[in-house]
């Protein structure tokens, strides 16, 4: 079997948003362990490994996602997908001549028949859309289908990197967003995404967005329907007397100050909802979370629990390696296609 490489410029080619989108529900779906009927796909996912050196870490992520389906790709065929990301953190990259990604990160995808290796997706753009990808699908069923049916005028990003950045894009372009509050410490940073956004925006579903970048967290979040915050920030700066009583946040990331940007009080309002991609990530990566977690939000989509209907909704994301996996196997097989 030849082993097909992929290329992040190949990946950037062929990622869009129904695909990531679709594959990532499936994920969300695979990993609750009560299975509701014969079509919930099934996953099998370790927890994740981190291997520390000197200057630098790798991360291991295997998975296993099975009996699922990407009706973006083909509707009757059954897919069962068996990979493991590598990620290697070695922070001294960036000062390197010529420098190199701080982070860089590959997919191994390998048959389920034969455990023969097929293909290797360089995974750095995947990373930073399927956890976009995920925080847009908890939006769909944590907020945009509730029983209010709230229109999604105004989106605040809080963070201008990588992930802000692609939360951004992926909110305006899924969804008819009126303005967007661009929030970042360095305001550079935030002034250098809404150029961006405004090279975009007619690729976006409201080309006449408005793009503003504000000078402060309240000033973001007091009009806000739906909140991205996508900072490594170990101090709370969003409070509850800065959102309104009917939003949606979307925690974005893992890591020891993970839940810390958002303050106790929002975790303690009697109207706050807390979900999470996986509880076994919960378990291990919210260990200090003052607060309960209602579900996953996979179980809202495979019906075993119902939907808010209103109140602060908080969705906690910390990534997984079936994410990577169905997202991966998704783009190798849209690239088999086009290669036809």
């Amino acid at each position: 079997m030849s082993v097909i490489n992929l290329s992040e410029e190949q990946v950037l080619e062929l990622l869009d948003w129904p695909l990531v989108c679709d594959a990532v529900e499936q994920s969300l779906r695979s990993i609750c362990e009560t299975k509701v009927n014969e079509d919930q796909p099934t996953a099998k996912q370790p927890t994740r490994v981190f291997t520390p050196i000197e200057k630098g870490t790798l991360l291991c992520m295997p998975g296993f996602i099975g009996n699922y389906k990407l009706k973006n790709l083909n509707d009757s065929k059954v897919f069962n997908s068996l990979g493991c990301k590598l990620v290697t953190f070695f922070k001294g990259n960036h000062e390197l001549n010529p420098p190199k990604p701080n982070i860089l990160g590959n997919i191994f995808l390998f048959s389920e028949e034969t455990g023969e290796l097929k293909a290797i997706v360089q995974a750095s753009e995947i990373t930073a859309w399927r956890t976009a990808a995920a925080s847009l699908v908890a939006t769909k069923y944590l907020f945009s289908n509730r029983s209010s049916s709230p229109k999604m005028d105004t989106v605040a990003i809080f963070g201008c990197g990588v992930q802000g950045r692609i939360h951004a894009i992926g909110l305006c372009a899924t969804n008819s967003v009126d303005t967007i509050h661009l929030w970042n410490r360095t305001k550079s940073r935030a002034e250098a995404l809404a150029a961006e956004l405004n090279q975009l925006r007619q690729s976006f579903k409201n080309p006449n967005i408005k793009i503003i970048c504000v000078d402060t967290v309240e000033d973001g979040a007091k009009n806000a329907d739906v909140i991205v915050t996508g900072t490594s920030t170990s101090t709370p700066f969003l409070f509850r007397s800065m959102i309104k009583t009917n939003v949606h946040i979307n925690a974005v990331g893992a890591g020891q100050y993970h839940h810390n940007e958002l303050s106790e009080d929002i975790y303690t309002d009697p109207d706050t909802k807390i979900y999470v991609d996986s509880n076994d990530g919960a378990r291990s990566e919210l260990k200090t979370l003052i607060a309960p977690i209602v579900c996953e939000v996979g179980d809202i989509i495979n019906g075993r629990s119902t939907a808010p209907a209103g109140g602060i909704t908080i969705f906690h994301s910390m990534g997984m390696a079936v994410e990577d996996v169905a997202v991966g196997q998704a783009l190798f097989e849209k690239f088999k296609k086009k290669s036809q």
